[in-house]
């Protein structure tokens, strides 16, 4: 066993102490004090070695397998530390770059603090893309947490401290170290040792960061040795409960489902892979969504600029407008009706007509598509969504609903269409279910019949009708 202070005495002054890096220079902060971090295995100094920045890790302990793990950037017998004035011995070393930045842990707190929800997004999908590496990589990293990820000044997130690396060859040896408890499974046992070991703090730190971009102020309600939640109380943690409802409400199935793999029993989270990968992909489908709704809401304003000295040229482009959204409906509506409905893990899903998996089983009970979209239920909530499986309408107060539908509908009968508070409207870059085509200005005809898009649901026990922009319909009895 070795100190932090025995390093320090050599590293001050590493003149005639290390065989092949020359004198060491620890860096200082503004107070003089050298630059480092400690862990339960080793530590880890800023210093400039040949004249370049390097993280210079020094070991507490004896570690097996370093070669194995860090392959040329272990140094054995580099560095002289002195156990009294006159004995000493030489140690092993590991040399490696230095990442400038932050941890995960610092750029979290700050944008919670801060309430910056495009940071916190930013964060969640730059860790859920480095999540799917690794869950997809024969090896492990073996005490995953936000303390061993560094935010780069690009926003690129980089893994540190491997020493409980899990590598193939290792298959059979028990774990060095189980890790950081406050990210890991609480059964998590030294016999558990193999590249399934990430697969439960991925599923916590995800599901912690998605809960944070809605809710930052979550983070003071959180468990304090780690990030929201304690894996040793997860079964009866009121936090998850409140953040499985907050998923439930946007519709967000893939995090929803995340979410609820952190009461597993098993150490080894057999979806976790095809959840992550979902979730990457709402969240770029949410980001297009978002950049097209400002997008159209840019070319409105254009429009209504130029409305008073080119009215009729403005009626022109109105019918071109409503040529286009007929187009993308019918368009939109034959994708929709590509996609059937499968089943999986006892939830409901949507695949194509070739059988691969488009939206996954991630609801507890679906609708096939009907003229554009899809009812679902995801826990207690109903909502529909769109081709892409995003949610584009939801109806907290709703106890059923069944699919839309095409219905005719009166000039006069249009009058009585008037608002709900109750539906929430998700951006969407299909025309057919954006808010703002449905305030355009008409097209003028001499046609008074029109077509709605209508769904029966089930709210306080009456029977209601909704368009696909929630609000109620009234229609006057004849």
């Amino acid at each position: 066993m070795y100190t932090l202070r025995q390093y320090l005495l050599s590293l001050t002054d590493s003149h005639s102490l290390t065989r092949t890096l020359g004198e060491i220079a620890l860096c200082h902060d503004k107070m003089g004090h050298p630059i480092y971090t400690a862990g339960n295995s080793a530590v880890v100094f800023r210093a400039m070695i040949h004249g370049k920045m390097h993280a210079l890790r020094c070991y507490l302990k004896p570690m097996r397998h370093l070669r194995e793990i860090y392959g040329e950037r272990l140094l054995e017998k580099e560095l002289y530390i002195y156990h009294t004035s006159t004995r000493g011995e030489w140690v092993d070393v590991v040399v490696d770059e230095w990442i400038e930045g932050e941890s995960l842990t610092t750029r979290i707190e700050r944008a919670s603090r801060e309430e910056d929800h495009t940071e916190l997004k930013r964060l969640a999908e730059a860790f859920d893309h480095l999540a799917l590496e690794l869950i997809a990589a024969e090896w492990a990293h073996g005490d995953l947490k936000p303390d061993n990820i560094i935010v780069d000044s690009e926003g690129a997130l980089h893994l540190i401290d491997w020493d409980t690396k899990y590598l193939p060859e290792f298959r059979g040896e028990a774990s060095p170290e189980l890790g950081t408890s406050s990210f890991q499974h609480p059964s998590r046992r030294a016999e558990d040792f193999d590249s399934t070991l990430d697969d439960y703090p991925v599923a916590l730190i995800s599901t912690a960061l998605h809960a944070l971009r809605i809710e930052p102020q979550l983070l003071k309600e959180g468990y304090a040795d780690g990030l929201l939640f304690c894996p040793a109380r997860i079964q009866n943690d009121v936090l998850l409960d409140k953040v499985l409802a907050l998923f439930e409400h946007r519709g967000w199935a893939a995090q929803y489902r995340l979410a609820e793999l952190l009461r597993s029993p098993l150490l080894h989270l057999e979806r976790i892979g095809e959840l992550l990968l979902r979730s990457c992909a709402e969240i770029a489908t949410e980001s297009a969504y978002i950049a097209r709704e400002v997008e159209t809401k840019e070319e409105e304003e254009d429009d209504m600029a130029g409305a008073d000295n080119e009215e009729e040229s403005i009626e022109e482009e109105g019918e071109e407008s409503a040529s286009t959204m007929e187009d993308a409906t019918s368009t939109n509506i034959a994708d929709l009706q590509q996609l059937n409905l499968y089943t999986e893990h006892g939830l409901w899903g949507y695949e194509g007509e070739d059988h691969q998996h488009v939206i996954p089983a991630m609801y507890d009970y679906a609708f096939e598509f009907s003229e554009g979209l899809a009812a679902v239920r995801l826990g207690k909530m109903w909502h529909n969504i769109d081709s892409a499986g995003h949610p584009v309408l939801l109806c907290p107060s709703t106890e059923g609903i069944k699919p839309f539908r095409k219905v005719e509908v009166s000039e006069s009968e249009k009058n009585f269409i008037k608002h709900t508070s109750d539906a929430v409207i998700y951006p969407t870059a299909e025309t057919l279910h954006s808010p703002t085509t449905h305030s355009a200005k008409p097209t003028p005809t001499t046609d008074t019949t029109h077509y709605t898009l209508r769904a029966t649901i089930l709210r306080q026990g009456k029977r209601l009708e909704i368009d696909p922009w929630g609000k109620i319909l009234k229609i006057k009895s004849k």
